[in-house]
């Protein structure tokens, strides 16, 4: 029998949740809505109030529930309360020495943000816990604190009270130099009050003025740093530096001597040395190899050449001559410097001073502006061959000048080229002395210092004589019918030759120490020209064909209505007097020394002088002095009618 139905009533199998569980579910519900809503409303009211949590100190003012502003009046006022009549006493020690300062001069640094830190804020849900959480665990506060804008003053005034009597200032290392030490005065170590540590100091007790006011001074060492030993020496030091003559002064600028010390030995001396003494380190001088007085004393203390030539007139071209040793005279060159003559003498015209003298102008002698300077140009050049100094660039004349004794050292100049330059190649200056004396005689002098004995002893070896002859010229326009030869001014008589020139050099004892050849000169020769009138040709014995008096002169016949005088004979006239003919050589002689004998009464011809070594000056048998001409180098062309003034002046 079923007894689960006894009784009528049916038993649900398996049972379910009891009645109590259910109870207890729905209150554990009820109180976690409760709860919620509470805490709800706790954090509803906690962001309303905008209140300090709960259980918050601030330096010792409690400002729990207050408002921002409640709070910084209450902190304010718990910290001058406990500061009331109270100061700061700021004391030194070891003096006794000590100042005050008021407790006002400190406030708390950034108040209004700290406290707004501790106001109810954030999101909504965590007031609640904040409020909680300060509600169970107080929560002390202590900003840090500052001086004020009026504290910082009052604190200034303070530390320059104490500073006055307690701080010594520092005094840096100084040095000096005499002639022979860098000189240092060690500096002296400073004190100073320590105004940051007293700050501090003084800030902490306003943190925690129960612990007292008083305030100990603390004093700062300042040790002079060590002096920049590197910097000074780049001061000091020094290279030597020879003595030597400036190019555009030309004055001497003085050596100077070359100055150095040792650093590592500095340092070290200056450790040990006491504060405010001396300490002397000496320097290490080096002098130059050429002081102001060596430089003074060598000088132009030699005379390295000597040289000079007689000049030959017309006054025009003694003019020109002096004129140009003007521009040449004085002049210094400074080791490895060029002179240059046409860069001191020129240009070569009438608006730099020279006048119209005898110039080579295709092959004549005519009338040339600045005439007669390259007479200075050859005497300089054979000056600087015997101060054995580097020549740059000469050119010989097309004809032998006659005025230097050694033939092949004349230098012709004209226009801008050629030029006569040379070279300082001495360890010293040179200073040049020109000029021409009351004597007509051109003077150079090369001045400087001869610091190997050795001079120049320049000669020329005759290779080859070029003799010139006399020539006769037709010409009825410049001598009458009867009349006797005239000269012809600009054409006459030069010798040619072709000669070697050497360098010979002579130590300090005159021995040979070598010899070179250094160039080889050509000189054309020019027929000496003669004019005649062309109806006296057979009576002056010249041959019209080869302009050569060769021929057996022919007396003319007198004219029959002439009839001589009783007492006078028809025979020639004694040799010497005017109309005496004298039957001439039929050729002009092989050898150029010996003159060509002509009539008496005839223009006596050139003689074509032998050339010795070294080569006279050639004097005609006019008496008069041919004016030696400057010409174009050989070879050289032919100037052209508008170049014509630009001929080399006559030498």
């Amino acid at each position: 029998m079923d007894q689960s139905n006894q009784g009528g009533k049916r038993v649900a199998a398996g049972g379910g949740m009891p009645k109590g569980a259910k109870i207890a579910l729905i209150t554990a519900a009820a109180l976690l809505v409760l709860a919620v809503g509470a805490y709800a409303g706790l954090c509803a009211w906690v962001a309303s109030g905008q209140r300090v949590y709960p259980n918050v100190n601030v330096l010792g003012a409690d400002v729990s529930g207050m408002s921002v502003e409640q709070a910084r009046q209450a902190v304010l006022g718990r910290l001058s309360q406990s500061m009331q009549g109270r100061t700061f006493t700021l004391t030194d020690s070891a003096s006794g020495r000590s100042a005050e300062l008021p407790t006002d001069v400190v406030e708390p640094a950034d108040l209004d943000r700290t406290l707004a830190s501790l106001v109810s804020g954030g999101s909504f849900f965590t007031q609640g816990f904040q409020y909680l959480h300060h509600l169970a665990s107080p929560v002390a506060v202590s900003p840090a604190l500052a001086f004020s804008q009026e504290g910082e003053a009052q604190l200034m005034e303070a530390v320059s009270s104490l500073s006055a009597d307690l701080s010594r200032p520092m005094e840096e290392t100084v040095w000096t130099v005499d002639d022979a030490a860098l000189v240092f005065t060690k500096g002296v170590t400073g004190m100073a009050v320590n105004e940051q540590v007293l700050r501090e100091r003084i800030l902490s007790a306003a943190a925690t003025p129960e612990q007292g006011l008083e305030i100990p001074v603390s004093l700062t060492e300042a040790a002079p740093p060590e002096p920049d030993f590197e910097a000074i020496h780049r001061e000091i030091y020094q290279e030597p530096a020879d003595a030597y003559l400036d190019a555009e002064t030309k004055e001497v600028v003085p050596s100077v001597n070359g100055v150095s010390f040792d650093i590592a030995q500095a340092r070290q001396k200056l450790e040990q040395t006491a504060e405010g003494a001396d300490c002397r380190i000496p320097l290490t001088i080096t002098p130059p190899d050429l002081t102001t007085e060596e430089l003074n004393e060598k000088l132009f203390a030699d005379v390295l050449s000597q040289t000079k030539s007689k000049c030959a007139g017309p006054s025009e071209r003694w003019y020109n001559i002096k004129l140009a040793a003007s521009f040449v005279n004085g002049t210094i060159l400074l080791p490895g410097e060029e002179f240059s003559y046409t860069g001191l003498c020129g240009p070569y015209s009438e608006s730099n001073g020279y006048k119209k003298a005898g110039a080579y102008v295709q092959g004549k002698t005519v009338d040339t502006t600045a005439g007669g300077i390259c007479q200075l140009s050859s005497t300089l050049y054979w000056a600087t061959l015997e101060a054995n100094l580097e020549t740059v660039e000469r050119a010989q004349h097309r004809y032998n000048t006659g005025y230097l004794p050694i033939v092949g050292t004349d230098a012709t100049v004209y226009g801008d080229s050629p030029d006569f330059r040379f070279k300082n190649d001495t360890d010293f200056p040179v200073k040049i002395e020109a000029y021409m004396d009351d004597s007509h005689w051109l003077h150079v002098i090369i001045y400087g210092t001869n610091t190997t004995g050795i001079t120049g002893d320049p000669y020329s070896v005759t290779l080859q004589s070029i003799p010139g002859e006399i020539v006769y010229e037709a010409n009825a326009d410049k001598v009458p019918v009867g009349g006797e030869p005239v000269k012809d001014k600009e054409r006459t008589l030069y010798n040619g030759m072709k000669v070697e020139v050497h360098q010979r050099l002579r130590d300090k004892d005159g021995n040979v120490i070598s010899d070179t050849v250094i160039h080889t000169d050509t000189y054309k020769s020019r027929d000496g020209v003669y004019f005649y009138n062309p109806a006296d040709a057979a009576r002056l014995g010249i041959d019209p064909a080869t302009g050569k008096r060769n021929l057996t002169p022919v007396t003319p016949t007198p004219s029959p209505d002439v009839s001589p005088s009783p007492d006078v004979t028809a025979s020639p006239a004694p040799s010497g007097e005017p109309g005496a003919v004298e039957t001439p050589a039929p050729t002009v002689p092989a050898d150029p020394t010996v003159p060509t004998p002509v009539p008496t009464q005839a223009p006596a011809p050139e003689p074509t002088a032998a050339v010795p070594e070294p080569t006279p000056i050639p004097v005609p048998t006019d008496g008069i002095m041919p004016p030696p001409e400057a010409v174009e180098a050989t070879p050289a062309p032919e100037p052209t009618p508008e170049a014509a003034g630009q001929e080399e002046a006559a030498a």
